[in-house]
């Protein structure tokens, strides 16, 4: 007997297959995996980081594809995560929370090393000058 897939195992999945963007190989390329991995991530074997996620969520917002599947997954990704994945305690609260924290990490992890200028000047391309300037006073 097969096992049904998750929600957000299937809404990941369209995203891959519904919007013509890339092959399977090409989205495994694109986000620094094997195939392999793509395939786990959409038969509820693994998730993805939320960096990879976010990544692929970027890239549709600025690309003409069909929108179905983006706003789908958009909405799963809205819901309580242990509604749509097996992995919900991992991604809890929401799938988009995921993402989001994991941005936040690693933006926090690569801005670690840096001096407060370059932490400046990298953010500036991000933000703007008054968010940057509060954000630097509080450090």
């Amino acid at each position: 007997m097969a096992q049904e897939i998750s929600l957000f195992a299937s809404a990941l999945g369209d995203l891959f297959d519904k919007t013509d963007f890339y092959t399977r190989k090409e989205w495994a390329r694109f986000l620094g995996v094997e195939e392999s991995a793509l395939d786990d991530w959409v038969h509820d074997r693994s998730v993805p980081e939320g960096g990879k996620l976010w990544m692929i969520l970027d890239l549709m917002r600025v690309k003409d594809i069909p929108k179905a599947p983006f706003e789908q997954f958009e909405a799963i990704a809205q819901r309580p995560a242990i509604e749509v994945s097996p992995f919900g305690a991992f991604l809890a609260p929401t799938v988009a929370a995921y993402i989001e924290r994991s941005t936040f990490v690693a933006l926090g992890e690569s801005l670690r090393f840096l001096s407060r200028e370059q932490q400046s000047r990298v953010l500036r391309g991000s933000w703007d000058k008054d968010a940057i300037d509060t954000y630097l006073q509080a450090q």
